[in-house]
């Protein structure tokens, strides 16, 4: 592999003089990942590797990127970019971990235009946001000239642990490559030496939480179960649907709510816009081609929003085994298990399970619910849901896995309804 390899053509020095930059480290084996071809950059996760997920983030936020990649490792081939310059560079001294990686990308990027502010990141935090990278940004002062080789360097603070590959640092990156190169040459290859060496001022889980309220960003993977927990995850996440969706299942002031377990309370402020809305309005924009499953999401919003015979007069309707799902759930949260599982028995075995099954393993944690496994079983959420205690954790986990499966079938009642275009 040459020195440097870059998808975006040669630009001048000048245009990225005093601009932001990226370092991605990328060399790691993923040892603990059972060494996969390519090193953990090359880990595919949702049809999408870490680095590609990472440089779809990073090259939103700064114009220039540095990928520091191990010698002779087959990275995935990364998309052309329109708006970032993206360069590859090898590490200099094999197996010297993440601290000669970072010496290797400052010294490329001075090679070219000293960046105004580096952003040092590694390629598997695969829900990093782009609102966490502009507030490191925005965090991290720029060194005036006169300031004789001084580093502002920001690190993240989470469950008390420094977040140096996830940190932004503005000034004499000199300094800090010079510092690095000193650690090698006395045998230092730990991140947290670096720590001890250069003066830095830490973003707390609070102020972190304004751009991440979850601090998902600083997830990483390292095993085969963090892999398995955050494809979970991302399954979640990618389940946002249209504002118009959205507001009809956040509460009536807009904040974010879980759907009841029993019958509920009808969310009266939603009456009025449900009873007015339209398939074509559901779905516009997009060419309806199965009229079931459109329905069937009218049902689903109906049933969300606790007015569980609107719902039901839609759903018994539906011949389908969607049409069955949403009848089965009306007939849970009743409650009436007896008929519930006539319905789910109707629904046979359903595309959405296998993600569900998986998810629930995670969501359940330590509850007593014994259908969290490989396989969904509706009739045991079905008895676990309707036993736990009002108030209880198991009433918690029981309905953020209700408003799982909730999301799973409405995405994809969705998808069929409009033939994948949404």
């Amino acid at each position: 592999m040459p020195k440097t390899a870059g998808d975006a053509a040669a630009t001048d020095t000048a245009v990225y003089a005093a601009q932001d930059a990226a370092v991605i480290v990328a060399g790691g084996r993923g040892r603990r990942l059972g060494t996969p071809a390519g090193g953990k950059a090359a880990v595919p996760l949702g049809g999408v590797t870490l680095l590609e997920r990472t440089l779809s983030v990073v090259t939103e936020v700064v114009p220039r990127v540095v990928v520091v990649a191990a010698d002779g490792q087959q990275l995935p081939r990364v998309a052309r970019s329109t708006t970032a310059r993206v360069e590859v560079v090898v590490d200099s001294q094999a197996d010297a971990g993440p601290l000669a990686a970072i010496a290797d990308g400052l010294r490329q990027l001075a090679d070219v235009a000293q960046p105004q502010r580096t952003l040092l990141l590694a390629c598997d935090m695969p829900l990093l946001k782009p609102a966490v990278l502009r507030q490191l940004l925005a965090a991290c002062r720029p060194v005036s000239a006169d300031a004789g080789g001084q580093v502002s360097w920001v690190v993240p603070v989470v469950k008390g642990v420094p977040q140096v590959l996830c940190s932004a640092l503005a000034g004499a990156n000199a300094s800090m490559t010079e510092v690095v190169e000193a650690m090698l040459a006395s045998g230092r290859r730990d991140l947290r030496g670096l720590l001890e060496r250069v003066s830095w001022r830490s973003l707390t889980e609070t102020d972190l939480q304004q751009a991440d309220p979850q601090l998902d960003s600083f997830r990483d993977i390292d095993t085969a179960e963090d892999l398995v927990t955050i494809q979970s995850m991302t399954r979640s996440a990618d389940l946002t649907f249209s504002p118009l969706v959205e507001r009809l299942l956040a509460a009536p002031d807009g904040m974010p709510r879980l759907p009841e377990l029993g019958p509920g309370r009808p969310v009266e402020s939603h009456r009025q816009a449900l009873a007015d809305l339209t398939v074509e309005q559901l779905f516009e924009g997009c060419a309806v081609r199965d009229a079931s499953a459109a329905r069937c999401c009218l049902a689903g919003l109906w049933l969300w929003n606790n007015f569980l015979d609107e719902s039901h007069h839609i759903s018994q309707a539906i011949k389908t085994a969607d049409g069955s799902y949403w009848h089965g759930i009306m007939h849970r949260r009743e409650p009436d298990p007896g008929n519930a599982k006539y319905w789910f028995r109707l629904v046979g075995h359903h595309p959405v399970f296998a993600p569900l099954a998986a998810a629930a393993v995670e969501l359940a944690g330590d509850t007593d619910f014994a259908g969290a496994s490989d396989s969904w079983s509706p009739a045991a959420f079905i008895d676990w849901s309707s036993s736990v205690a009002e108030g209880s954790t198991d009433e918690q986990k029981a309905r953020e896995i209700a408003a799982l499966e909730w999301r799973l079938l409405f995405a994809h009642c969705q998808r069929h309804a409009s033939g994948g275009e949404v």
